[in-house]
């Protein structure tokens, strides 16, 4: 094969990269958009005077990069009256191509949880999940959006997760 051939095959096959002031300016523009968003509806906790971005602001931000998350597993752990969910959350793109991987839990025994029924307990670990992941990939341009780049959720506030005095919704 001649050289020309063969290097048209390789440009084809393997993408340019993108130009880092591109990549900047595209997360410095959803960075404002999300910002906005966080603010009008109110997605975030205070938290000690810091911002701690909710698991719907992250998701968010992952629509806005086409990335969505996908819970693809859940397991049940039992201890005596102990009951532990443990979410582990991919973020896709939109081919199906994970990302980044995050695994979280949560317990019926935790500070304010234990009047919980069993599908909150597992809902829970699966939105600590999702956060958790998202943050892995973009937590950046979250701190660019001007918020704490650790998710609400994994937050504590007087022993308690996510006291806020935010009233969302």
């Amino acid at each position: 094969m001649k050289k020309e051939k063969r290097a048209t095959i390789i440009e084809e096959t393997i993408p340019a990269p993108t130009a880092p002031t591109t990549i900047i300016e595209k997360a410095k523009t959803i960075a404002e958009i999300v910002s906005g968003l966080i603010e009008e509806k109110k997605l975030y906790h205070t938290i000690q005077g810091r911002k701690y971005v909710r698991c719907e602001g992250w998701t968010t931000m992952g629509a806005l990069f086409d990335l969505y998350p996908t819970i693809t597993e859940l397991k049940k752990e039992k201890n005596g009256k102990e009951v532990t969910y443990t979410a582990t959350c991919e973020i896709r793109r939109r081919d199906g191509q994970a990302l980044t991987r995050a695994i979280s839990s949560c317990s019926n025994m935790e500070r304010g949880k234990r009047n919980m029924m069993e599908f909150q307990i597992a809902s829970m670990a699966q939105t600590r999940a999702v956060s958790k992941a998202f943050r892995l990939a973009l937590s950046w341009v979250m701190t660019l959006a001007g918020y704490e780049p650790t998710p609400a959720e994994e937050m504590k506030s007087g022993g308690l997760v996510c006291e806020s005095t935010n009233k969302s919704r």
